[in-house]
């Protein structure tokens, strides 16, 4: 899938994860009954810096992805996976609830199925160790936070932890973020956005 598709994909994923917003407009011909709608995805946006993926992030966090899916649900089709993974370091926590090393938290990610395949997903692997920016995940913009967390960027907030002790962009799509990152530079990103 080219970048365009899988853009389109994305911002209809982020509608139906976040609520849609925007306006239905009818045509007034009454020959016609086609109907036009308006969608605007709020998760859709490309990061060129950490300190950008720091500002949406509520939680930055170095965890280990569960041994188990929690769940697996499809809306409109799309696949969605709801992960458990276990805090090892937390750099930020900001918002009514404050994660620490020891927590668990859920995650919720694209899934695979007739509309996604992995080739076009970056996915958390279960047993593996990330240090993500997350944001909290809410079924509407502006509705109620859920017990669920988001990686911020849909994969830009997603970085795995390479042998050496950096962090590897986990990202195929945002390539103006540093590929390799240094805990120092994540958490001087945190710092940077309270």
């Amino acid at each position: 899938m080219n970048r365009s598709a899988m853009l389109a994909v994305l911002v209809t994923i982020a509608a139906l994860s976040t609520g849609c917003s925007g306006s239905n407009k009818a045509n007034s011909d009454a020959k016609s009954s086609v109907t036009v709608t308006y969608v605007s995805g709020s998760r859709i946006r490309s990061y060129k810096s950490l300190n950008e993926l720091a500002k949406d992030a509520d939680l930055i966090a170095e965890v280990t992805i569960g041994p188990n899916r929690l769940s697996t649900e499809a809306v409109a089709e799309i696949p969605f996976e709801i992960l458990s993974a276990k805090i090892t370091r937390v750099t930020r926590a900001r918002g009514n609830s404050k994660p620490k090393p020891g927590d668990e938290i859920k995650i919720r990610q694209l899934g695979t199925g007739p509309t996604i395949s992995d080739a076009e997903t970056v996915s958390l692997t279960l047993g593996s160790s990330y240090m993500l920016f997350l944001s909290g995940f809410r079924l509407t913009p502006g509705g109620p936070p859920t017990d669920q967390y988001v990686v911020v960027g849909v994969d830009a907030g997603l970085f795995r932890q390479g042998p050496d002790g950096r962090y590897q962009r986990g990202s195929k799509v945002e390539q103006a973020l540093p590929e390799s990152v240094a805990l120092s530079e994540i958490e001087d990103a945190g710092k940077g956005n309270p």
